[in-house]
């Protein structure tokens, strides 16, 4: 992890930050309405994802794209830690299935070939206090079955903030070196229904000089053409059944209009 971070971070410096536009939707109403007042997401990013063939019947030109690298020594530090969070990620996958009274492998064949992505994200400080709803990212719910949080270095002001429920405050993560924050993601909430909920979840700038927040954020998903409906056999569903890839596409279409309003 500390040398794909390094990579990272010499990349970082070599230009100044600039606003991106966020690829979050809101869990619900609430949700919506605090990103919709919120001002341009504050961070900047490098993104990478599986390498899928055109033609492979998981491949869909809007989830899926050849990866672009800014030098050999990049992709190599990248892809060997890809590689090794994905197999990480995998020994999850078999935790929640022991967890929810299924077999280990249960989820195996349907996330083989999934829509996951790796977030390198930069989020630098906030020294003009331009306004106190400036996020790093809003509020949101992630699109996948769960994530990966990796953060590097651990900031007196800013970083991972979740919510609990609506009226809770909300609460900060700190970065623990080596460890890892696991979020829940929309389709594992549908799987399980609601045994694992939706982590609702934002992150903020540091307002210190000097200080910058950086994180790496791996989102596992499963196949495209996966059903995803409730794995509950004892209560109703709270979700109707969903193709995972339609289900994908509509968040980022819905995430894309909401950034245009």
């Amino acid at each position: 992890m500390s040398i794909a971070f390094s990579f990272f971070f010499f990349l970082m410096i070599r230009r100044p930050p600039r606003s991106t536009l966020s690829s979050s939707s809101a869990a619900s109403d609430v949700y919506k309405r605090q990103e919709l007042e919120s001002l341009v997401d504050f961070k900047e990013g490098y993104h990478l994802g599986p390498d899928l063939p055109e033609g492979h019947p998981h491949r869909n030109p809007t989830l899926f794209a050849p990866n672009v690298y800014p030098n050999p020594r990049f992709q190599a530090a990248l892809g060997d830690y890809y590689d090794c969070v994905r197999e990480f990620s995998d020994q999850m996958f078999r935790i929640f299935a022991l967890s929810l009274n299924l077999s280990e492998h249960h989820f195996d064949q349907m996330v083989g070939d999934g829509m996951d992505s790796l977030n390198c994200l930069h989020y630098p400080p906030l020294l003009d206090q331009r306004s106190t709803q400036q996020m790093g990212i809003g509020s949101h719910t992630d699109f996948e079955c769960f994530t990966l949080l990796a953060q590097h270095g651990q900031t007196e002001t800013g970083g991972l903030e979740i919510l609990r429920a609506p009226n809770d405050p909300w609460v900060r993560m700190p970065a623990v070196d080596g460890g890892y924050v696991v979020n829940i993601g929309d389709l594992l909430a549908r799987w399980s229904n609601d045994r694992f909920k939706s982590t609702v979840h934002r992150a903020r700038n540091p307002t210190e000089p000097g200080h910058h927040r950086y994180s790496m954020a791996f989102f596992r998903c499963c196949n495209y053409d996966t059903t995803v409906s409730s794995l509950d056999q004892c209560s109703p569903a709270m979700y109707p059944p969903v193709r995972a890839g339609e289900h994908m596409l509509k968040r980022i279409s819905d995430a894309n209009n909401a950034n245009n309003l």
